[in-house]
């Protein structure tokens, strides 16, 4: 198969509604409202009925990598994996009663130790503290060795992480009514007790109830406030520095309580208590751009609801004191195209409040396999799932999985397209480049193309001189080595010599194109292609299979072959005689005329296909 000399940018599908999406599973079990769990590593979400909390609003859960439950809070006791109360875990200063009243971050490079943080309700004394977990500890199920450091109070009940830059620390964010942004940096020697502080002018909506979301990718930050008006806010987030930055207000609106973001940050949602749940595109460009992309998807017939991303892909929402989580069936769609389920996830067990779990968003970074879109069979175009404007990404890296295509095998241009060289399996990577780290992408691609088959007839085998006609089938278009773009090219050789044509056919359905090589053998023949001589004449020379003599005299002629054998015996009488020579193989052969014994005379023969 042939590669072609120049790419046109293909324009590429993003195939959302068939990606499969991969997120940690630290967020595979979620507890929450009163007595209900949730296990999302089954297909379908399965409803679990051993939960031991009793909660109305904000709460965080956690497990292992392998998705087996740690422990679960609503910012006031902590629960173990067996459903009892953690060794020391009661007594924490949170408050079941704050909107995002818990959150669980993992210490990094620990195997074992957790951070709690909880926030007191309604600008409470008890303000934002932090409590340590260690999972080595009471035979496993973990033990409380630190309670209730106070890091900021009082403080909002807004509380939300996102992985460092270097993907390795958490930011963990605070918000406090004057619009003041509390960035503390988890590492693995503790919490910073200096915060990186973003302070922005105060409007006075900003109640102290409602939500922060940072997006998975951390280069975002939502906000909302629940007020009279309230609003819904966005801002960028630095999460290399911890610096908010940017802020535009999106909608102003009574009680705006909740937000999140799509899997892959191109769409942000927000709730308010008048019961409405919108959308805005993130990818449409400038500040002003956003907002005015605001769509309302539903009004969800109840108040204070709380989103959040699971591992799924699929936003969850709390309906308070109802049988069913609503569920934002495709979040990365514009519009209606998100598909809002009112009924999506029947609840059997337990009763709904207000709120869901709380996590480090970065837990639910998904990583989608990259787009890439089959056009006209022969090229595919790949996408690395980047939105415009939502990530720090600097660069990419693909390789194809392709060797057969030598150097067009690997590509760093943002949207590639390649040509596979043959039909099959190929491992496609790409490797995408941020500010301070990488991550790549691994996926399968399967490779059926049907390319067009050739078939060349002509001579092959002639005399210098000669005119020969090749002709190609099995395309729609050709291409000859010469520049003839026909099926059909004639030669004239003037030299000896062994020459080789080459003729790329392209299938226009497809558009895939292979190319097949002739061999073409060009004799320094003796003679004339008709040989005359006083006594005969012999044509033509050379021939394919029928070998014509005319002659005024009695002749005996013999046919040799290469090595000197006797292949043809005939004689020749005052008439034309015909020699069938059909059978022999192309190739060089020697013609003896007698007339009579010691009168003979010799003559090259070329017999061709």
């Amino acid at each position: 198969m042939q590669f072609f000399k120049s790419w046109i940018l293909l324009i590429f599908i993003f195939l959302s509604t068939n990606f499969v999406l991969f997120a940690q599973n630290e967020t595979s079990k979620w507890y929450f409202g009163y007595n209900v769990g949730v296990d999302f590593l089954t297909t379908s979400p399965t409803i679990l009925n051993n939960g031991a909390m009793g909660n109305a609003e904000g709460c965080s859960s956690i497990s292992d990598a392998s998705g087996n439950l740690l422990f679960y809070t609503n910012g006031v006791t902590i629960w173990n994996q067996t459903h009892s109360v953690m060794a020391n875990g009661s007594g924490l200063l949170g408050d079941v009663s704050a909107a995002q009243g818990a959150l669980i971050v993992k210490q990094p490079n620990s195997t074992s130790k957790y951070f709690v943080f909880t926030l007191d309700a309604f600008m409470g004394p008890d303000g934002l503290r932090y409590s340590i977990v260690d999972m080595s500890l009471a035979a496993g199920m973990g033990s409380v060795t630190i309670k209730n450091v106070l890091l900021k109070t009082p403080s909002s009940e807004k509380l939300a992480a996102v992985k460092h830059c270097n993907g390795n620390d958490v930011w963990v964010v605070s918000h406090d009514t004057n619009n003041v942004f509390r960035c503390f940096l988890v590492t693995n020697a503790g919490v910073s007790a200096s915060p990186v502080i973003s302070s922005f002018p105060y409007n006075g909506l900003k109640h102290s109830a409602g939500s922060i979301k940072l997006s998975m990718n951390g280069n975002k930050i939502g906000l909302t406030s629940v007020g009279t008006p309230g609003s819904v806010e966005l801002y960028d987030f630095d999460n290399s520095t911890g610096l908010v930055s940017n802020g535009v207000t999106l909608i102003n609106s009574n009680y705006c309580y909740s937000c999140e973001f799509s899997p892959d940050c191109s769409k942000f949602y927000a709730t308010n208590t008048n019961n409405w749940l919108f959308q805005w595109d993130l990818c449409s460009g400038s500040s002003q751009s956003i907002a005015a992309t605001q769509f309302t998807v539903t009004n969800l017939s109840f108040s204070k609801a709380t989103l959040q991303l699971a591992m799924n892909g699929k936003i969850y929402v709390a309906k308070p004191n109802q049988a069913y989580l609503g569920i934002i069936q495709q979040p990365n769609l514009v519009g209606s195209a998100c598909s809002y389920t009112d009924q999506g996830l029947a609840i059997t067990s337990g009763t709904v409040d207000h709120g869901l779990p709380n996590f480090v968003s970065s837990y639910l970074l998904m990583k989608q396999p990259f787009a890439f879109e089959t056009v006209q069979n022969c090229i595919t175009s790949f996408s690395p799932q980047v939105c415009v404007g939502t990530s720090s990404l600097n660069s990419v890296k693909w390789n194809f999985g392709d060797p057969q295509s030598g150097s067009l095998n690997t590509s760093t241009v943002l949207l590639a397209t390649h040509q596979f060289s043959a039909s099959g399996t190929y491992t496609v990577k790409v490797v995408r480049n941020y500010n301070c780290y990488s991550d790549s992408i691994t996926q399968i691609i399967n490779v059926a193309y049907v390319t067009p088959t050739l078939n060349i007839s002509g001579k092959t085998n002639i005399c210098k001189g000669e005119k020969t006609i090749l002709t190609v089938s099995g395309a729609n278009t050709y291409s000859w080595s010469n520049s003839v773009l026909s099926s059909s090219i004639a030669i004239t050789p003037t030299l000896s010599g062994n020459y080789n044509y080459s003729v790329t056919g392209t299938s226009t359905l497809g558009n895939c194109s292979t190319t097949k090589v002739v061999n073409l053998i060009v004799s320094n023949c003796i003679g004339f292609n008709e040989e005359a001589t006083s006594s005969f004449k012999l044509f033509p020379n050379p021939s394919n299979g029928i070998l014509f003599i005319e002659t005024d005299k009695l002749l005996e002629i013999e046919i040799y072959n290469e090595v000197g054998e006797i292949v043809l015996s005939e004689k020749a009488d005052l008439e034309r005689k015909e020699i069938d020579i059909q059978k022999f193989s192309p190739g060089l052969y020697y013609l003896k005329v007698q007339e009579k014994p010691g009168k003979e005379r010799y003559f090259k023969l070329i017999k061709t296909n």
